[in-house]
């Protein structure tokens, strides 16, 4: 093993990449969080002065008198209105479409320039830089507002070009932290922070929308959170186990054994001039994991986008039973998540590919079913909506064990080309789902839910069966190079991190010495 560039400072009893994990997850779920701000925000931003209707006649309030008529002195704090400000949540449909939308284009703008950026000089500075954007746009956001629907529609734009390292980072951080038998319970956990947003998000700002602060301390709250997990995610984390002061030897061994050589950026480029994107995107394995994406976060952003919609407007809950209501099928999601992850790498009687297409089968074709039942029962039934909305959500937490682990499985130190591909589809289908949602939804009746929950059923359905055919856990061809030690020269033993104990076509891992 290649001597230390550091002393050990602190092994946390060989424990760090779960400090690494826990960390990561919860920058991630920043990020989303101060994304899915608005989604509440714009059902709560009511009788605010501060914000009315652009180009509505202008409007004064009576000055109090007394019983002589004569004016009292509440008339001398009597407001007068500013129509040059757009009320949030009067918004037209078309306008929600855009804002909701505009996080997406920004994500679009970025996936490829992050993606070549993390794959010439790593995760660690682009995430960084990325988070602190984060925090800047989401902290500007209610001045955005106060300036004019133009200026706010520029920072959503902003806040979406912090998402695009989000998938990357998860592969990058699998990749190098996780042992070859932990990759299912580090994706559950890690993918499960668009579940722990919504969890944080939908009951704070329910509870800060209804108290004295009003909703910009919503995004404030984000802000400060976000700046506080970055400030202590980038003094801790390290991309190469090995150059982490916090990790022992022990560790090391767990962490490298098995694996893939990997070089640095600069003597990978050597051996392998390339990334091989025309063999990724050729390989059926790969185009299995995209349709499966975009049957997952189809009905993903059903939940979390328009989820305090419907339950808001069709099932007619209040504003504060919203907050809680939208933050408990993902809550539940997450478990089941965490659930699978740990369940899919304990299972040994059955193989990687059946593994993940029986748990990705169970994720999408349940969700599927749950959609046609919300379409059947009608919303007078509002328990039995609630709960059927809840299991939707709930049973696609299965996917941690489904695509999410094949790509780990078939793409391995290239997962995370195929994470960049996954945000593609990702922000473009955040993109286009809330102009669909709006345009079929126009009144929000319970016909138009029904239709809108067949269509998903649908694509749940054909992402389900796609997946079951074509979808694997073994690697592919283009993944297991270089194969042996023998294939990297002496000039680049320097740059050797990992050294695998066996032909890396097997995945196993052979016993770890205590």
């Amino acid at each position: 093993m290649e001597s230390r560039p550091t002393p050990v400072l602190c092994c946390f009893k060989n424990k760090t990449r779960y400090l690494i994990l826990i960390l990561t997850t919860l920058c991630l779920t920043a990020i989303l969080s101060n994304l899915l701000t608005l989604n509440f925000t714009l059902i709560c931003m009511t009788d605010d002065p501060d914000y009315i209707i652009e180009d509505a006649p202008p409007t004064t309030t009576a000055a109090p008198t007394d019983e002589d008529g004569n004016t009292t002195v509440a008339a001398t704090i009597a407001i007068n209105i500013d129509t040059s400000v757009k009320k949030p949540e009067q918004y037209s449909g078309e306008t929600k479409s855009i804002l909701f939308g505009a996080t997406a284009i920004g994500t679009l703008m970025a996936v490829l320039p992050v993606n070549t950026l993390i794959e010439h000089t790593g995760p660690k500075k682009i995430f960084v830089v990325l988070g602190f954007v984060s925090v800047v746009s989401t902290a500007l956001v209610p001045l955005s507002v106060s300036m004019g629907v133009s200026v706010f529609i520029a920072i959503r734009v902003i806040q979406g070009l912090t998402a695009a390292a989000c998938m990357p980072v998860i592969g990058c951080m699998t990749s190098d932290w996780a042992t070859l038998l932990e990759h299912g319970a580090f994706m559950g956990i890690a993918t499960g922070y668009t579940q722990l947003a919504s969890v944080f998000t939908m009951p704070v700002s329910g509870e800060l929308c209804v108290s004295s602060l009003g909703w910009p301390a919503v995004y404030y709250l984000h802000a400060i959170i976000t700046f506080v997990l970055f400030v202590m995610w980038t003094y801790l984390y390290h991309e190469k186990p090995r150059n982490s002061p916090w990790v022992g030897e022990k560790e090391l061994r767990r962490v490298t054994e098995g694996k893939p050589l990997k070089l640095s950026t600069s003597e990978r480029a050597k051996i392998i001039p390339f990334v091989p994107y025309g063999k990724i995107i050729r390989t059926r394995a790969v185009w299995a994991i995209i349709m499966a994406t975009i049957a997952n976060f189809s009905g993903m952003h059903l939940i979390l986008l328009w989820g305090p919609t419907y339950l808001s407007q069709t099932l007619l809950f209040s504003v504060k039973q919203t907050g809680l209501y939208a933050a408990i099928p993902t809550l539940l999601q997450f478990f089941v998540k965490l659930i699978v992850g740990f369940a899919s790498d304990k299972i040994r009687f059955l193989s990687d590919t059946v593994k993940v297409k029986l748990f990705n089968s169970i994720a999408m074709i349940g969700m599927g079913v749950f959609f046609v039942l919300l379409a059947i029962v009608p919303v007078s039934e509002q328990i039995v909506c609630l709960l059927l909305f809840i299991g939707s959500a709930t049973i696609l937490g299965f996917n941690a064990g489904g695509f999410f682990k094949s790509v780990t499985l078939v793409a391995r130190h290239y997962n995370h080309v195929v994470m960049g591909i996954i945000t593609l589809i990702t922000c473009l289908n955040q993109l286009i789902m809330p102009l669909l949602v709006q345009a079929l939804t126009p009144n929000n009746s319970e016909g138009e839910w029904r239709l809108v929950y067949l269509i998903h059923a649908a694509i749940m359905g054909v992402g389900g069966v796609f997946f079951f055919v074509f979808g694997s856990g073994d690697p592919a061809e283009w993944a297991l190079l270089p194969a042996t030690p023998n294939d990297i020269k002496p000039e680049h033993l320097g740059a050797v991190e990992y050294i695998p104990t066996m032909k890396p076509s097997v995945y196993q891992v052979a016993p770890t010495e205590n």
